[in-house]
This record gives C-alpha cells, sequence and structure tokens, in this order.
C-alpha cells in the first residue's frame, strides 16, 4: 500500500501530507532524502552515507544491522552480489527483485567492487547463521 498517492502541492509548492503519511515519515526519523525518479518523487530515510562514488548505498542503524543497503530499502549489497553470482545479469537481478531499478543494482555492484572485503564478509557471516539454523531444524526432524 501506497500511503503517499494522496499528498498534496500547496499553491507555494509545499507537499502537504495527511496524518497518516505524516505519522509513517515521523517513524522513519527527521532527516530525510528526497529524488525524482520519473515524474514521481522518492522520500527515503538519510541513513549513513557510505562511499560518494554509490550515492544509494547507505548503512541504516536499524536495518540489516547497519550493514550496506540500498537507499529506502532493506536489500543489502550481499544481496544483490549474491544474486549477481547466482544469475551472472542485471536484468534477472531485476526480474527477482522488481522493486529495484537498474541504476540501484548498479550501484550495489560497484559498491562492492569497491568494498569486496567488507561484504564478502558479511556474506559469508550471513550464510554461516543461516547453517546454525538450518541445522537446528535438521536436528528437531
Amino acid at each position: 500500500m501506497n500511503v503517499f498517492s494522496e499528498a498534496k502541492i500547496s499553491k507555494d509548492g509545499e507537499i502537504i501530507l495527511n496524518k497518516k503519511m505524516a505519522k509513517e515519515i515521523k517513524g522513519w526519523g527527521t532527516t530525510l532524502n528526497a529524488f525524482f525518479e520519473g515524474n514521481n518523487l522518492i522520500l527515503v530515510p538519510a541513513g549513513k552515507s557510505l562511499d560518494s562514488t554509490y550515492p544509494l548505498i547507505v548503512s541504516y542503524q536499524n536495518v540489516c544491522n547497519g550493514e550496506p543497503v540500498i537507499i529506502g530499502s532493506r536489500i543489502a549489497v550481499r544481496t544483490v552480489v549474491e544474486y549477481f553470482r547466482l544469475y551472472g545479469d542485471i536484468e534477472k537481478i531485476l526480474t527477482a527483485l522488481p522493486h529495484l531499478n537498474a541504476k540501484q543494482v548498479k550501484n550495489a555492484l560497484g559498491y562492492y567492487s569497491n568494498h569486496k572485503e567488507e561484504i564478502d564478509r558479511y556474506i559469508t557471516e550471513n550464510d554461516e547463521v543461516y547453517q546454525e539454523k538450518l541445522y537446528k531444524v535438521w536436528q528437531k526432524q
């Protein structure tokens, strides 16, 4: 559900939000980034910028334990990298993750190319946790 579809623009160009929208945004914190995607204004929590070369990659303290994610999402860079390793093709990643666009995927892969050791560590840690949970499920059977 898009809570922002009913936003209105004042004569002065200000964005007017209803209570539901304002409450949603207030939960994000006080700093927001805004950008246009086609004719749509996109508002996302600012997050912590990690590398100015890849502005769509940020870190949120309360998302994925602070690891690098695509701005405004919970999609970790490691997730995009793992999909790329699986498919080897950006178009297939976009099919698997249809809420992302090519620019976001390219930013994630670019960030990985410059921060390979960091992201590989996150991939390894995530895999270890997955294997531990899988083993616990297997033990219960």
